[in-house]
C-alpha cells in the first residue's frame, strides 16, 4: 500500500467517522437535527482529499537529487 492511499484512506475513514452516530455517552447537540449532522460532505471530501493528492505530488527540492 502507498503512503498517499495509506493517507487517503485514514482520511476517508476519519471523515465518515465524524458524520456517524454518536459514540457512547455522547448528546447531539438539538441544531445538528436540524442539518442532518452534516451527513452529506461527499464534495468536502472529495476537495480534501484532491488537496491531499496535490500536496503528495509535490518533490521537495532536496528530494529530487
Amino acid at each position: 500500500m502507498s503512503l498517499n492511499q495509506f493517507f487517503r484512506e485514514a482520511l476517508e475513514k476519519k471523515l465518515r467517522s465524524c458524520v456517524d452516530e454518536p459514540a457512547a455517552g455522547q448528546v447531539v447537540p438539538p441544531w445538528m437535527a436540524g442539518f442532518g449532522a452534516l451527513a452529506d460532505l461527499s464534495e468536502e471530501n472529495r476537495r480534501v482529499l484532491d488537496l491531499v493528492d496535490g500536496e503528495f505530488e509535490k518533490i521537495d527540492p532536496e528530494d529530487a537529487a
